[in-house]
């Protein structure tokens, strides 16, 4: 600390104080003490002084940093403010509400077509080259009076309905494996050529939680002796397998083919009758006198045109 003047006014009093004669009894003089107090105070009042100054010079240099600190700032919001702008000039100005709206719209509406355009596993495949009706058979498999199935096959009494989409093309022969495999039981009446028969990939069972994959087939027209025309149609399947039991029980749909007979009025394929027709399949057997193949009724069907099928049935 400098050497300050009120520092030789105490020290010439202190010394002023031990240079007098003193003894046991000796008293100070009250002028001294109080000249002595008065340079305590001199030099107390002189410190707070210092330190006054010394706090006011702090603040003085704390106020200047943060004026600094202030004025950066504010020229970098200044720039940042410049840079904005200058963005905004060079971007495209974008979509209002209405026109997102109308785009988000757009996309859903394209994207629920796209899903609802895809078909279905139980729906026929679209092909404007081929000519023929279509229809939707109802199907219920399970055990028939008089049946010459296995005694076991369906005893509890439980079936298996499911609904397969079939097309009678006119205008396309099915090869000649496939019509072999047709039954030959009009012998005494007239029996027109062997047409092509599709399927959907798969018939729908259960209601749609369960599935049975098809393999298209063939049919004909017959015309008995009696006038009448029949429909015979007959449908590769891959049947209900095994371990299916836990859902169809002692019921099942036997893997190959599936046949199908119905009257037709005319004999056209656009007039087949609405009534319930039998639904059968081929096994060897000796109920005829002989071992050979027997047709054996699994249980019956009927038929709709496509179109109301869809109305009705919402699929």
């Amino acid at each position: 600390m400098p050497f300050h003047p009120i520092w030789f006014i105490v020290i010439s009093a202190t010394a002023y104080s031990i240079s007098l004669p003193c003894s046991d009894a000796f008293t100070p003089h009250p002028q001294t003490l109080q000249e002595s107090k008065r340079a305590v105070i001199l030099v107390h009042q002189s410190q707070l002084k210092s330190s006054d100054e010394l706090a006011a010079g702090a603040e003085s240099s704390s106020l200047r940093e943060q004026a600094k600190g202030l004025k950066a700032r504010a020229e970098r919001l200044r720039q940042e403010i410049i840079d904005q702008q200058q963005i905004a000039r060079q971007t495209p100005p974008s979509t209002t509400f209405d026109e997102d709206l109308q785009v988000s719209n757009a996309v859903r509406s394209t994207t629920h077509t796209a899903v609802n355009s895809m078909p279905l596993p139980w729906s026929l495949e679209s092909n404007e080259e081929d000519e023929g009706e279509k229809y939707r058979l109802y199907v219920d498999i399970g055990r028939e009076e008089g049946t010459w199935m296995d005694a076991r096959w369906g005893a509890s009494g439980k079936r298996i309905p499911f609904t397969l989409d079939v097309k009678l093309l006119s205008n396309q022969l099915a090869d000649a494996e496939t019509a072999a495999k047709m039954v030959k039981d009009n012998n005494m009446g007239k029996s027109s050529k062997v047409y092509d028969l599709k399927t959907a990939p798969f018939a729908r069972l259960r209601d749609g939680f369960d599935r049975m994959q098809c393999y298209g087939g063939a049919y004909r027209i017959d015309l008995g002796n009696n006038g009448q025309y029949t429909i015979r149609m007959m449908v590769k399947v891959e049947g209900t397998k095994a371990d299916q039991n836990y859902m169809y029980g002692d019921v099942s749909i036997p893997k190959g083919y599936l046949y199908f007979s119905l009257p037709c009025f005319g004999g056209r394929i656009n007039q087949l009758s609405s009534k319930e027709g039998p639904v059968t399949v081929r096994q060897v057997g000796w109920h005829t006198g002989w071992r050979r193949d027997e047709s054996r009724i699994v249980g019956f069907f009927q038929t709709k045109p496509i179109a109301i099928a869809r109305r009705k049935d919402s699929y």
